[in-house]
């Protein structure tokens, strides 16, 4: 039986931060968000074992 997908919750700054991304005319869409999360083009490892993924959008846009 395949795993569960993980529940992604939105917070308060992931919604700011999307509204400003869009008054600056780079709209990301919550499902280009999950796909990202669910398979990113680069993981970078930070300290404390958080891990950051990334995707290109675009020529020289990513999503962290």
């Amino acid at each position: 039986m395949p795993p569960e997908p993980t529940k992604i919750v939105y917070t308060r700054h992931a919604e700011e931060k999307s509204a400003l991304l869009a008054r600056y005319g780079f709209p990301i869409t919550r499902q280009q968000v999950e796909e990202t999360i669910r398979a990113p083009s680069l993981v970078i490892e930070q300290p404390g074992g958080r891990l950051i993924g990334q995707k290109e959008i675009g020529e020289q846009q990513r999503i962290f």
